[in-house]
């Protein structure tokens, strides 16, 4: 019996080019391309979802990997409403886009879907790429009037208050008092 070869996979994510990106990332293409069997490139192929930051990129694709290479798009990517030029774009260049799909190399099968969550606190989702994603965060942040007010009646400038881990204390999640114990703190919950 005979010993299939190991498949070496070389990953990364979150390249965002630019329009002033060429060249950029030549030397991890070409360490890619010399020492994997493939290429993953999981979101953020772009910084705002320009088809001229695609372009930029799919020149140094072409210039320097010689695997193959798979990828998902990520928020970033559907920013500027044009992911479906910025992804065309990016496929001349040899991408593998999965989104439910799954392809396979050397024997080894790949899925992939483009997928984002509300996240809480620091980590929380922020109103960028798709336009359904904008909407989800809007819908999910809602201004606090004023301290004292909406359901955490508590001062804002106290750390105890989960508004306070927030970037911006102006914003909270209606979802936040559901999904996020704070120590020390009980959640007035909202009527909604």
């Amino acid at each position: 019996m005979s010993k299939a070869k190991p498949l070496r996979i070389a990953a990364t994510s979150d390249i965002h080019y630019t329009k002033t990106s060429k060249g950029a990332l030549k030397d991890l293409f070409a360490e890619a391309s010399s020492t994997a069997d493939v290429l993953l490139v999981c979101g953020d192929f772009t910084d705002y979802g320009l088809p001229e930051e695609a372009t930029v990129l799919a020149e140094d694709l072409k210039a320097h990997v010689r695997i193959p290479i798979i990828g998902v798009e990520g928020n970033h990517d559907f920013e500027s409403g044009k992911n479906g030029e910025v992804r065309a774009i990016i496929e001349q260049a040899g991408v593998t886009f999965l989104d439910g799909e799954t392809a396979e190399i050397g024997g080894v099968g790949f899925a992939g879907v483009c997928g984002f969550g509300g996240g809480f606190g620091q980590q929380m989702l922020n109103a960028w790429g798709e336009p359904l994603i904008k909407a989800f965060v809007q819908e999910a942040l809602e201004p606090l009037a004023s301290p004292g007010k909406g359901p955490y009646p508590l001062d804002h400038g106290k750390a105890s208050c989960p508004a306070a881990l927030l970037p911006d204390p102006r914003y909270r999640c209606r979802r936040e008092s559901r999904a996020i114990p704070v120590p020390g703190v009980k959640p007035v919950r909202s009527h909604h």
